[in-house]
């Protein structure tokens, strides 16, 4: 006996007012070498409209179960489980284009994400699978103790998804540089600060104040400040008076 030899049958059928159809059947079939103590056989189920059918499913002799039809669970809620037999072992669920991986759901990691009983391990992970077979790593992770989402990767393009630790690199906070522009989405919608918390001391160079009515901006020289008026095109000079610094309240840096 060889590869693809069929092996006994059972048939179903009837018949359809000219003659007998048999179109739903299942039989065995040689689904690897045969050797001295070893047959492999896999079982094969086929329905359909015509004589033979079409094979639906079959069950290999190294017990895996390939099915050509959807999966369809019609009860009262329905569950669809994975179940690892031990830690140390993952549970996946694979995305394919002609037989090459694209997506996978890992419910946790044989090596990298072991459950080890203390509420640590077998979290959800998304990978995706490039053309040659590697991957970038878990786009998404989702901790099963805690809930929290991780994503991988900076964003590089608009609406892509940012993390925390893009984000505290991006946004200034105590002790932080800034190293671009931080500018409002809207043009003088939206305040810095406000009026009951109100930011210390405000270090600038030139200060440029404008809205629909005015443009004006203050400018420091070393002994006067300036005040430009850009809509009219005229200049100005504060009028300043030296006085006392001890009857001047502290500067906030003081």
């Amino acid at each position: 006996m060889h590869t693809g030899d069929a092996i006994g049958a059972s048939g179903y059928g009837g018949y359809d007012g000219t003659g007998f159809v048999y179109s739903s059947n299942y039989h065995g079939v040689i689904d690897g070498p045969v050797t001295p103590g070893s047959l492999p056989i896999a079982i094969v189920f086929k329905t359909g409209t015509n004589d033979y059918g079409v094979e639906r499913l079959r069950i290999s002799s190294n017990g895996q179960v390939t099915a050509y039809g959807n999966l369809v669970i019609n009860k009262a809620n329905p569950d669809f489980i994975l179940n690892k037999s031990g830690s140390g072992q993952f549970n996946v669920i694979r995305g394919l284009q002609a037989n090459k991986r694209r997506w996978e759901i890992m419910l946790g990691d044989a090596i990298l994400d072991p459950d080890n009983g203390s509420n640590a391990g077998s979290n959800f992970q998304i990978y995706g699978v490039r053309d040659d077979g590697t991957s970038p790593g878990t786009a998404i992770g989702i901790n099963r103790n805690t809930g929290l989402v991780t994503l991988v990767g900076d964003p590089v393009t608009a609406l892509h998804a940012v993390t925390k630790q893009y984000t505290d690199t991006k946004v200034s906070k105590a002790g932080d540089t800034m190293t671009g522009s931080l500018t409002p989405e809207v043009n003088g919608a939206v305040n810095l600060g406000s009026a009951a918390l109100r930011w210390g001391t405000v270090f600038t160079s030139d200060l440029s104040l404008k809205n629909n009515v005015g443009d004006w901006t203050i400018v420091e020289g070393e002994d006067d400040l300036f005040l430009y008026n850009n809509k009219r095109g005229k200049t100005y000079k504060f009028a300043l008076t030296e006085v006392d610094p001890s009857t001047v309240p502290p500067k906030k840096e003081d």
